[in-house]
């Protein structure tokens, strides 16, 4: 029975002071601050109510895609081969275009240029560049505008067009391959 007793005064002195320390720990973070313990006497710490800046979130941690080719591999291209596909249509045509120059697709409406071209294309720590001047892993960066409109700067890769596919609800623009110069 004293047990009893003992246990139920127990119970209700923990009930209290918990219900207590919580009351304290919610005035205290309605005014902005933190319970004083060891891990953070001395310290400002942040309003974790305070909006968060995600700025930083948005940047590319580590990846470098600067373009650095050598001469020959870049005297050694003159145009790339395009492929459109009208997917309403089912028609498909190619076009071949200059690296630098401007060119309309046809009667899409879309005009691209092509602004380097990278036969075998390789992205690390230093940027991107290529291997060799042999189309292992053809790619080429483009502009791509639509009635006059910029709608996509990226990538093109010829043996992987599935990745960073122009978006287009009607064409395909696809890499066939470099043209290499006379």
């Amino acid at each position: 029975m004293q047990r009893s007793i003992a246990l139920t005064v127990m119970f209700t002195l923990a009930a209290f002071g918990c219900g207590q320390r919580a009351e304290d720990q919610s005035t205290k973070a309605a005014e902005g601050a933190m319970p004083a313990d060891a891990a953070h006497q001395g310290q400002d710490v942040p309003n974790p109510h305070a909006p968060m800046d995600t700025s930083a979130m948005h940047q590319p941690m580590g990846v470098n895609s600067e373009v650095s080719l050598s001469d020959d591999i870049t005297s050694a291209w003159s145009a790339v081969k395009i492929r459109v596909a009208d997917t309403e249509a089912g028609t498909s045509e190619e076009y071949v275009v200059p690296i630098g120059a401007s060119m309309p697709l046809g009667d899409s409406g879309l005009v691209i240029v092509p602004e380097v071209f990278v036969p075998a294309f390789v992205m690390g720590p230093d940027g991107i560049t290529s291997r060799s001047a042999a189309p292992t892993n053809p790619a080429v960066r483009v502009r791509i505008s639509e009635d006059g409109a910029e709608d996509y700067e990226g990538w093109l890769f010829g043996a992987m067009p599935e990745i960073h596919p122009f978006p287009h609800d009607r064409y395909q623009v696809m890499l066939v391959e470099g043209v290499p110069a006379a």
